[in-house]
């Protein structure tokens, strides 16, 4: 899939938030519904689905955007720096792990010789949840396209404790009961946080803010 338009990205985008918090409204409304051990594990399986749908999404969302950013055809040197690493993230990786001045130098003629040509941004299964989406790693996902991180702050430790160590638990076979109450916030905050990152994502957009110099 080539993405070369706004109006383009931002139906993908809706697309992806859109079935996934259909899935977790679904959920919910089962998990209501039902009593017992069959409510039980709804709400464990509920943990387990949420869990993929944050991943899933930001995964995703963020790879539509690399997408779009390739196909804009833009130049490297006008690129802010945080997105130039997408476009040399080789050069950097065999950079940073050498003290062997010819690769020192290898790296530097790259840098050079690529300003003035149009950036190749990596985008197709790029980004790496490392299969454990924590605060952590959703914090250089994030901040590696530009979003300003500090509003999430304050549900980082809600991320690892309540997110991810619990789909953990689960995912592991540990008996871990799950209160209705619990998943509802659970679902509440995923949706949330998915809602967060596609605006944010939709507003680099809007402003061009990946540009070096906005117009």
């Amino acid at each position: 899939m080539e993405i070369r338009t706004v109006d383009k990205l931002i139906r993908e985008l809706s697309n992806e938030l859109s079935w996934r918090t259909k899935e977790i409204s679904h959920l919910r409304v089962e998990a209501k519904a039902k009593k017992g051990s069959l409510k039980d594990t709804i709400l464990r399986s509920g943990v387990a689905i949420t869990y993929c749908h944050w991943e899933g999404f930001i995964k995703n969302s963020t790879e539509l955007f690399l997408n779009y950013l390739n196909y804009q055809k833009i130049l490297v040197s006008d690129l802010q720096l945080v997105y130039v690493t997408h476009a040399m993230k080789k050069e950097i990786q065999s950079f940073s792990e050498t003290k062997n001045v010819d690769a020192c130098v290898t790296f530097l003629n790259a840098l050079f010789d690529r300003q003035n040509l149009v950036a190749k941004i990596k985008h197709e299964n790029y980004v790496d949840t490392q299969s454990n989406l924590s605060s952590t790693v959703f914090d250089n996902i994030a901040r590696s396209i530009g979003i300003n991180t500090a509003p999430y702050k304050d549900y980082y430790p809600y991320i690892d404790e309540s997110i991810v160590n619990a789909r953990n638990d689960i995912a592991h076979g540990q008996k871990l009961m799950i209160d209705e109450q619990v998943f509802e916030q659970l679902a509440d905050k995923v949706s949330n946080l998915l809602r967060m990152y596609k605006d944010d994502i939709e507003n680099i957009v809007a402003l061009k803010s990946y540009l070096l110099m906005n117009p």
